[in-house]
């Protein structure tokens, strides 16, 4: 069997003798205690540091992102215009105005008497694919109910 460290045989010996041990075996004990300590104290520091590295990475992160999102910018909004004409009934008109511009009876109602009166009228601002997905699907639904109903899309 192997005879144990210098070092290991110090430091499992009781505390109550060490006041027999002579001052050298006493600072030998001291100094390897110590060490021991400093070296625990380096391992926490470590992850410690660590633990900080990574949640500032991860801050970091967080900010790139923000800062990417505060680049992008808002699309371009288009408004969607109806057309008066002769044909297209009032009450079609205010049909298409809640069906597919979510109008109650009364808003519906000005928005078609101003299409009536001053020849257009804007029945929504939208980016540039909803606003022509909204001009085709009107201009569809007039096709099937034989108006001529047209709309148009103009940049906002």
């Amino acid at each position: 069997m192997a005879k144990p460290a210098l070092a290991d045989t110090l430091i499992q010996t009781p505390a109550r003798f060490l006041p027999h041990l002579n001052s050298h075996r006493q600072g030998l004990i001291a100094n390897i205690f110590q060490n021991r300590l400093e070296k625990a104290a380096l391992i926490i520091k470590y992850e410690d540091t660590h633990n900080v590295t990574m949640t500032e990475m991860a801050t970091k992160q967080e900010n790139v992102n923000l800062l990417e999102r505060s680049k992008t910018k808002p699309p371009k909004m288009y408004r969607v215009v109806l057309l008066n004409d002769d044909f297209t009934t009032m009450e079609f008109v205010i049909e298409v105005l809640q069906a597919f511009f979510s109008m109650g009876m009364e808003q519906a109602t000005r928005v078609m008497l101003q299409i009536h009166t001053e020849g257009s009228a804007i029945c929504g601002v939208y980016p540039k694919d909803i606003a022509e997905t909204k001009v085709s699907r009107v201009m569809e639904f007039a096709k099937q109910h034989g108006h001529p109903l047209r709309c148009h899309t103009e940049e906002n």
